[in-house]
């Protein structure tokens, strides 16, 4: 997994059209990155921490994921504490996308119901936040989870100010999401889905249109969750 899938790089996805976190910006100039493009593999790890790693002092510091505030598919705040001492899976989308939306749900909804499968189905969450807020009220995100078959007994779909998620997508979770009326749909957004361990970090990025990529993201969420 190269850590280049978790940098912005808005010009590599222009193809596809479709705040406010203080110490946790990771985009700190205070703060240098010791990771190499394979992530940083710690002792008795069998899978890497990515984004901006620090020291302070003698300690290592792993990058963890902001404390977000959104409100849910049921109009009930959804922050950070739902998914406490959960390995859950972060995804951007919006839900009148007409080109990778779809596919990215639809191969999340297979992973969910894989996960139930081997019995991890409550154990693994699912975000999925929408990138157009002025659209996807609470009700069209509950509408949509149930149209496309998202389990809700483990899956919560956020949405928010928009300006507070393009931060939270870009500076937190570190995909990229760009809105001009030139691109189809009005927005260029990461097809990328984010691996989060039980301590907010980053432990992986995968292609979500990808089913090779979708494959190892169930292999590394069975480790993890081990």
């Amino acid at each position: 997994m190269k850590l280049i899938k978790l940098i912005l790089i808005i010009s590599v996805l222009s193809q596809f059209g479709c705040g406010f976190f203080g110490d946790h910006n990771p985009l700190d100039q205070n703060k240098v990155s010791l990771t190499d493009n394979n992530g940083f593999f710690k002792e008795g790890e069998e899978l890497p921490f990515y984004g901006p790693i620090t020291k302070d002092g003698k300690d290592t510091l792993f990058y963890q994921v902001p404390k977000f505030s959104l409100l849910d598919q049921d109009s009930l705040d959804l922050g950070y504490s739902r998914f406490s001492e959960r390995i859950f899976v972060v995804d951007f989308f919006f839900t009148t996308c007409s080109t990778i939306c779809p596919i990215m749900t639809s191969e999340l909804v297979k992973l969910q119901g894989r996960l139930y499968e081997k019995g991890l189905g409550e154990e693994i969450q699912f975000l999925s936040v929408t990138i157009d807020p002025k659209t996807d009220s609470p009700e069209v995100l509950k509408s949509y989870a149930e149209n496309k078959g998202c389990n809700l007994n483990s899956w919560a779909l956020g949405t928010g100010k928009i300006e507070y998620i393009d931060e939270l997508s870009k500076e937190g979770f570190f995909l990229a999401v760009d809105r001009d009326a030139a691109y189809q749909d009005g927005i260029i957004h990461s097809s990328q889905v984010i691996l989060v361990d039980k301590n907010r970090h980053v432990r992986g990025s995968y292609d979500a249109i990808d089913e090779g990529e979708m494959q190892k993201l169930l292999q590394d969420l069975i480790r993890l969750s081990e």
